[in-house]
């Protein structure tokens, strides 16, 4: 593409790196740019916990993306915890400097999507069926229509229509062990254990290990976070439902293989506030072509695979 003033960008996906790059292009000078994000609920309500290590929100602020009004909690510390001895925390095997914020998937979406200029068209409902590219451009096939733009950047997920058009035959990968995420009322743990403010858990157990970290909630408060890895043997990874031998396993790492902290948040979570993530290894070759670019786990789907494309 010759350089000077892009006429037009589609945006496929209107998530964080679809807002961002919304953002981004009109900045840019891009005269025409239209999200198309396919959900039609706000997507403010999706998502848990995102930490961001200072230094990238650094940058986020000096680019003037977020600002100091999102709200977060800090985290100055990793410890790593097993279950042995008589402390409902665990055992302390490895304390690291843990310079990051923690912020909720929510709050940044929020952000992120104010930021979006009035300028910008940003579709809901809006599903991709397809692109064709060309020397005049890129064509963005809909259910019903279709649009030609002189580009488009796939900010569209792990499973993205776009990278599967710049590369074909590059497919996704199950990684072979899912993540079970859920966010817990701080206030449900009162009385299980002394939990220092700042701290970041990870709960290490043969076949897996647990994060937790602090997230502010949307009345002030805050919640517990956790995402919890680990095979399940035998079950299929590719499942997206919370099948029994899922369930099962869980309830073993909860009772058996946890200190009783940490068993106490999943339990305390509640069945209905936990969800199973299915994960997946992919890795574009290119990140651009001429017309095309891919943004986030579109691009890469990095371990430990929530949010780190």
């Amino acid at each position: 593409m010759a350089s000077g003033v892009v006429e037009s960008v589609a945006v496929i996906g209107g998530s964080l790196a679809g807002c961002a790059a919304a953002v981004v292009l009109h900045r840019a000078g891009a005269r025409r740019v239209v999200v198309h994000e396919r959900a039609t609920a706000e997507l403010a309500d999706r998502g848990v916990g995102v930490a961001v290590h200072t230094g990238r929100c650094a940058e986020l602020l000096a680019a003037g993306l977020v600002d100091e009004a999102v709200p977060w909690e800090p985290m100055r510390v990793r410890h790593w915890y097993v279950r042995d001895g008589p402390e409902a925390l665990g055992r302390v095997v490895g304390v690291q400097p843990f310079p990051f914020r923690a912020y909720g998937w929510g709050h940044l979406w929020r952000a992120l999507r104010a930021r979006v200029p009035r300028e910008v068209e940003f579709r809901t409902g809006s599903t991709v069926r397809g692109i064709t590219t060309g020397a005049d451009g890129v064509v963005v096939r809909g259910t019903d229509d279709e649009e030609r733009y002189a580009a488009v950047v796939g900010a569209d997920g792990h499973n993205s229509l776009v990278r599967d058009h710049l590369h074909p035959g590059v497919t996704r990968h199950p990684a072979g062990y899912p993540a079970w995420r859920g966010a817990c009322p701080e206030e449900r743990l009162r009385g299980l254990a002394d939990w220092a403010d700042g701290v970041c858990a990870y709960v290490v157990f043969d076949g897996g290990h647990l994060v937790v970290y602090r997230i502010p909630d949307r009345q002030g408060g805050r919640l517990v976070n956790w995402v919890l890895y680990a095979t399940v043997p035998g079950a299929a990874t590719s499942s997206r439902t919370l099948d029994a031998a899922h369930r099962a396993r869980l309830d073993e790492i909860t009772d058996e293989l946890l200190p009783p902290f940490w068993g106490g948040l999943v339990r305390r979570t509640g069945p209905d506030a936990i969800f199973l993530q299915r994960l997946y290894d992919v890795t574009a070759p290119r990140y651009a072509s001429d017309r095309l670019l891919l943004l986030g786990d579109a691009a890469t789907v990095a371990r430990p695979h929530t949010g780190a494309g």
